[in-house]
């Protein structure tokens, strides 16, 4: 499709698939500039203002003048590998029309721009916190910084051309605002906008080396700045790390061998401007990539003389910084019998936060921005203070609950629901695997799996258990025959589930753990082997969210449904999956990943909404999650939603099905609309958070393992190629299941590779800053 967009260019999309769940998605689109050109460019994931929401659709009738020059409608099967960088041109004559709409949005947005410079060009004092970041769209900054004189259109709303002018003031500078550059950008996208005293240290920084460098090399007075002081402080630490730390290429430095203590060896940086800007600069990622601040950066890496012979960039940078120094329990499940022979109620325990905290308020838009808990390979950061967690909420005997209820047939039906808050008394802890040994009758060490585990630095010492965990032995008959039921039955409901579309994947697993200090990083990866492994806890959680789903619907409350859009653009997905999924099926109902990959990118994202609708993926017609209130905002939305729901119920005496009103809930639906545009936006940046964490302690292991030689590794490993372009080639290293970049080799060309193909490879170049792994072809396997 072509659009007319707010960046002076037509689009056309494409998107390749990839041939592996983890290999990522290439956006193609071909544009048509200003200057009269049809270009194709490879967006990545920097579509900067070019996102959906922000397009001005052409008309047909103008699209058919320049129809007959544009590529053919199988663009989706565009093979990208030798794409031009200039498109098919049209005559100039033809495009008249088009680009003079293009000149007349560009015109529109700078005259707006001109008449509100002296407000849009101070925007980061009228919305930045003193102290800490924010998150806003431009939609909210725009209501808060575009001065009211500025005409709107007819339904209030910004004109995309005001929007754009904002957009790009915002961007000037290069600091104080960085936009989302993937997530969420269907829902309009955030900008990250930093902290005045953060924006103002740069500043400071930059002009203090501008000084520097204006100034004549025997200005006593330069001789004893704070500049100089530091670069000194820094050399002395840089020398003294290197004693015992090797300076790499790698984005990284050689850790400590075991018996050198840090504490002993390392020489302190007084904090330091400065050193706060290389973070800035490094860490935060807070200033442009192409701002002329960066130079600042690669100045004070300069004056340190001790990075001669490496790139004075950001990868460096973090070298540098190195080189100076600078779980709860919240658900559970249990069973209870009816009347009726082979129906039982079946209920699930979710801790219940809501009834300690206040929906509305300081404390709670704290817990908004961090949106959930974050699990990284090194540290958890919690959504809420774990100790008061531990303490207070987490599921334990004489601890409060809100209980989601189904009552339910062996077959898998759910006949009843109910919600309702609980205090729960006997409470029985297992591990996963005390529950597959009871379910399955064997033994829990036996299962059919497959471990792989390689670790760098000393062994990682197993956690001890916080609570008393049962052996199957322990457990009662009663006990384990209620386990049975319960696996009897969410097996049954998987099914269903399985029959409307939803898929599981029997993919490996790979686990990264890091000691406290990093000075241990542990890979295990984990391959279930068809049919051996029993999840007896997952299908529980999914009837819980299609209970809430439903309850809450039925009394018409606002909460976070998650549901899968349909696009009409596309093939239908159920069609897809009778035709292409379920025959490709085997015995344990697994499909192949290439199929699987086909069929969740005609689904799309999940995204979160006020109106409820299927949730494919799952095969469920509506759900909402709500069993992790203490790792997960919107959880806790729903369980303020539902407890202000039941004080209702309970004021009046009747339940509420049928209602329309909303003056007892905490959030309206407009409300709530508002809110989950920024919990879509931050759940996915968390998401991209994590996959970068496990990827930076990744690239960790490798040049530890690798460089270092800490570690053994296989001298070879097999990589199947998921994209092949003009200028690179990318695909997936078996061994770790992680994406990496292919070069050739003396023995072997890659200018003829295509997606599929099977290589044996071994490693090139890694750099943990860039997180980026290089791999060198070996010889084609396939």
């Amino acid at each position: 499709m072509l659009y007319l967009v707010p960046w002076k260019i037509l689009a056309l999309e494409s998107k390749t698939p990839s041939s592996k769940l983890t290999t990522k998605r290439t956006w193609w689109m071909m544009i048509f500039i200003m200057l009269g050109l049809m270009i194709w460019v490879d967006v990545g994931s920097r579509r900067g203002f070019l996102i959906p929401g922000d397009l001005v659709e052409v008309m047909n009738d103008e699209l058919d003048i320049i129809r007959p020059f544009l590529p053919s409608p199988e663009i989706e099967q565009l093979d990208t590998s030798n794409i031009p960088k200039l498109g098919p041109q049209i005559p100039r004559e033809v495009t008249k029309p088009i680009v003079d709409q293009m000149l007349g949005f560009w015109a529109e947005s700078e005259a707006i721009y001109q008449r509100t410079f002296s407000v849009l060009d101070h925007a980061h004092s009228l919305v930045a916190k003193d102290k800490s970041f924010r998150y806003a769209t431009l939609v909210e900054l725009a209501n808060e910084i575009i001065p009211r004189n500025i005409p709107r259109t007819e339904d209030g709303t910004h004109s995309y051309p005001a929007l754009y002018a904002l957009h790009r003031s915002l961007l000037r500078d290069g600091i104080g605002f960085r936009p989302q550059l993937r997530g969420a950008t269907r829902t309009g996208g955030q900008y990250e906008i930093s902290s005045k005293i953060e924006v103002k240290n740069i500043i400071n920084v930059v002009e203090e080396v501008r000084k520097y460098q204006k100034a004549p090399a025997t200005n006593f007075k330069f001789q004893k700045s704070s500049l100089l002081k530091w670069v000194k402080d820094c050399q002395g630490a840089v020398d003294e790390s290197r004693k015992s730390r090797q300076l790499t290429t790698h984005g990284t430095i050689k850790t400590l061998a075991a018996s050198e203590d840090n504490n002993n060896i390392r020489r302190k940086v007084a904090p330091s401007p400065y050193t706060e800007f290389i973070k800035s600069w490094a860490a935060f990622q807070t200033i442009d990539r192409n701002s002329t601040i960066n130079a600042a950066g690669s100045a004070l890496l300069r004056f340190m003389e001790r990075y001669k012979n490496l790139q004075l960039d950001q990868s460096t940078a973090w070298t540098f910084l190195q080189e100076i120094g600078a779980h709860e329990v919240d658900d559970g499940v249990s069973i209870e019998r009816t009347g009726t022979p082979g129906e039982y109620w079946v209920h699930v325990h979710a801790a219940d936060p809501a009834s300690r905290l206040e929906a509305k308020g300081e404390v709670a838009d704290e817990i908004a921005n961090r949106t959930e808990t974050i699990y990284s390979p090194s540290e958890v950061h919690f959504l809420l203070p774990s100790d008061f967690v531990q303490d207070n909420l987490s599921l334990d005997t004489s601890r409060p609950s809100l209980t989601f209820s189904a009552k339910m047939n062996l077959n898998g039906d759910i006949l009843e629901t109910h919600i309702s808050p609980r205090t729960i008394l006997d409470v029985k802890f297992m591990t996963p695997q005390v529950v597959q040994e009871v379910i399955s009758g064997g033994n829990s060490q036996s299962s059919k799996t497959s471990t792989t585990t390689t670790t760098v630095g000393l062994p990682i010492a197993p956690v001890s258990e916080k609570r008393n965990m049962l052996q199957s032995s322990q457990l009662s008959h009663e006990h384990k025959d209620d386990l049975r039921i319960l696996h009897k039955i969410g097996d049954a409901r998987l099914k269903q589930r399985v029959a409307k579309g939803g898929v599981s994947m029997n993919s490996a697993q790979m686990d990264v753990s890091v000691s406290p200090t990093g000075a241990t990083i542990q890979l295990q990866k984990e391959q279930f082997n068809p049919g051996s492994r029993i999840d007896a806890v997952a299908p529980l959680m999914l009837i819980a969210a299609e209970v809430a789903a439903q309850w809450c619907h039925e009394r018409g409350v606002p909460i976070p449904y998650r549901i899968t859009a349909r696009n009409v653009s596309k093939r239908d997905p159920l069609d897809f999956y009778k035709e292409v999924v379920i025959p490709s099926l085997d015995e344990n109902g697994y499909p192949p990943a290439s199929i699987a990959v086909q069929y969740f990118q005609l689904l799309g994202s999940i995204l979160p909404s006020t109106i409820p609708g299927p949730h494919i993926a799952v095969g469920v017609e509506m759900m909402a999650k709500c069993t992790s209130p203490l790792r997960r905002y919107g959880d806790l939305l729903l369980h303020w939603q539902v407890q202000a729901t039941l004080r209702e119920e309970a004021r009046l005496g009747h339940d509420l099905r049928g209602n329309t009103k909303e003056d007892f809930l905490p959030f309206s639906k407009v409300e709530l609309d508002r809110i989950i545009t920024h919990l879509d936006a931050r759940e996915r940046m968390i998401k991209q958070g994590n996959r970068n964490s496990i990827r930076h302690w990744l690239c960790h292991f490798l040049v530890r393992a690798w460089r270092f030689k800490e570690a053994a590794l296989p001298p070879t490993f097999r990589f199947t190629v998921s994209q092949a372009r003009s200028d690179s080639t990318w695909g997936t290293l078996d061994f770790f299941d992680a994406y990496a970049r292919l070069v050739g080799s003396e023995t072997r060309d890659i200018g003829d590779v295509k997606a599929g193909d099977l290589f044996e490879v071994e490693l090139e170049d890694v750099n943990v800053y860039l997180r980026s792994i290089t791999v060198k072809a070996i010889r084609r396997l396939t």
